[in-house]
C-alpha cells in the first residue's frame, strides 16, 4: 500500500491502520499467550483469541483495502461533507470501510474482555521453581 499512495487521499490512512493493526494484532496475540504466562496466569483460551484475531485483524484488514480502493478513485481526506460527490466506486469502498469497521470493534472489545476475564480467573500457572 504505502508504494502506491500519491497525493493526499485515503490511501494514506488506508496504510497507516493497516500498519498500526498488524502491531496491534500480534501484541494482542502474545499478551493472551505469552503475556499472561508471565503475569502468571493461564493463556486466553485458543479458539477465543483466534476468533478476536480474526475480527479485529480481518476486518481492519478489509476496512483498509476499502478506504484504499475509495481514494485510488478520488476520496479525499478528511472531508466528511465531500461524500455526496464520490465516484459509485469510492463511495463503495468508503461503505465497505465502515461495514468491515464493526466488525474490528467488535474484535477489539472482544480482547479487552477476554484479557480481563483471563487476568481475573482464579486459577493461575503453578510455579517450577521451588519457593525460598
Amino acid at each position: 500500500m504505502g508504494l502506491m499512495i500519491s497525493g493526499s487521499d485515503t490511501r494514506t490512512p488506508a496504510h497507516y491502520h493497516a500498519v498500526i493493526t498488524a502491531v496491534s494484532v500480534s501484541s494482542a496475540g502474545m499478551l493472551l499467550t505469552f503475556g499472561l504466562s508471565e503475569l502468571g496466569r493461564l493463556p486466553a483460551p485458543a479458539r477465543a483469541t483466534r476468533v478476536l484475531i480474526g475480527l479485529y485483524g480481518g476486518g481492519q484488514f478489509v476496512a483498509s483495502i476499502g478506504m484504499f480502493v475509495a481514494g485510488g478513485y478520488g476520496a479525499a481526506r478528511k472531508t466528511p461533507t465531500g461524500v455526496g460527490t464520490l465516484d459509485a466506486v469510492a463511495a463503495a469502498g468508503m461503505a465497505v470501510h465502515g461495514i468491515a469497521s464493526i466488525f474490528t470493534i467488535v474484535g477489539g472489545a472482544a480482547l479487552v474482555v477476554i484479557a480481563i476475564r483471563a487476568l481475573l480467573r482464579a486459577d493461575s500457572v503453578r510455579s517450577t521453581t521451588a519457593s525460598p
